[in-house]
Parts: structure tokens; C-alpha cells; sequence
């Protein structure tokens, strides 16, 4: 592997971890009402994105974020179609069952199968979303491609 693939490799699982702790952040912020002690970096992203996202659709919205994340990080390693989505979506769940595991020493707060599930969802709509959006990017591609290849071929006439 060259130098300059693993530096790309490095940077694209660090983003996902990036925003697997603004994920916790947010359980944070929204189990507890506020922050403990000095905002940090995962704070300050994370009241941007909640102030952004509103407090109620925040977390959903990270985990389709997180689906397109970790989807687009598969990818990189050279995973595609079925087993990029499968492996993708059982990195989002075990991280989803680990939040709401966490959720269980926060007072006031369960396990819920609902939100795990919803969770899930939505960590699927993202890689959905990463899968289409490289579906149609090649699409396009391929069309550039064709034109391209009949423009020189009339050229050579």
C-alpha cells in the first residue's frame, strides 16, 4: 500500500471516529441538558450540528451521516455494493447498541428498542444515500467517457 493511499485511509476513519464522538456528545447534551466542564472540539461540533439539525432529528441525522461516513470508508479499503453496505450497517448498529447500553447509566434513561431500530434506519438511508450518489457519479462518468471518445473519433475522420 503506498504512503499517500494510507494517509487517505487514516484521514476518512478518522472523520468516522470524529463523528462517532460527536454522536456521544450529543447523548450528552441531550440526556443531560449540558455539557460537563470546558467545551471541547466534540462539544463545539456538537452544538453546531444541533443547532443546525434541531434537537429532536439531531441524533437521527448524525446516524445517516455516520452511515455515509463509514460507507464511503469501507469503499476506500476497495469494498463495494452488498458487502460495503452489510459491513457498513453492522458498524453503525454495534456503535448504535453501545450508545443505548450508555444509555442505561444515564438516570432517566433506558434501553430502547425503538430508537435502536430508528437508529438503524437511518444509518441505512445514509449508506442508501452513499450508494446512489457513487451509482449516479459513475453513471455520469461512463457518459463523459462515451462522449468524449465520439468526439475523437469524428476528429480523426
Amino acid at each position: 500500500m503506498s504512503r499517500g493511499r494510507s494517509l487517505v485511509l487514516v484521514f476518512v476513519w478518522s472523520l468516522v471516529f470524529l463523528w462517532i464522538g460527536v454522536i456521544h456528545c450529543m447523548w450528552e447534551q441531550i440526556g443531560m441538558g449540558s455539557f460537563v466542564g470546558i467545551p471541547n472540539l466534540f462539544d463545539r461540533l456538537c452544538i453546531m450540528f444541533v443547532g443546525v439539525a434541531g434537537k429532536q432529528n439531531a441524533v437521527f441525522a448524525a446516524f445517516g451521516i455516520l452511515g455515509l461516513l463509514v460507507s464511503h470508508a469501507f469503499a476506500r479499503h476497495g469494498m463495494h455494493g452488498a458487502e460495503n453496505g452489510k459491513h457498513s450497517i453492522f458498524l453503525c448498529m454495534l456503535f448504535a447498541v453501545s450508545e443505548e447500553v450508555y444509555q442505561l447509566l444515564v438516570p432517566g434513561h433506558g434501553f430502547s428498542l425503538v430508537e435502536l431500530t430508528a437508529y438503524g434506519i437511518t444509518a441505512m438511508a445514509g449508506v442508501f444515500l452513499y450508494s446512489l450518489m457513487t451509482f449516479l457519479g459513475r453513471q455520469i462518468h461512463n457518459k463523459n467517457q462515451v462522449d468524449c471518445s465520439d468526439e475523437a473519433q469524428e476528429h480523426f475522420r
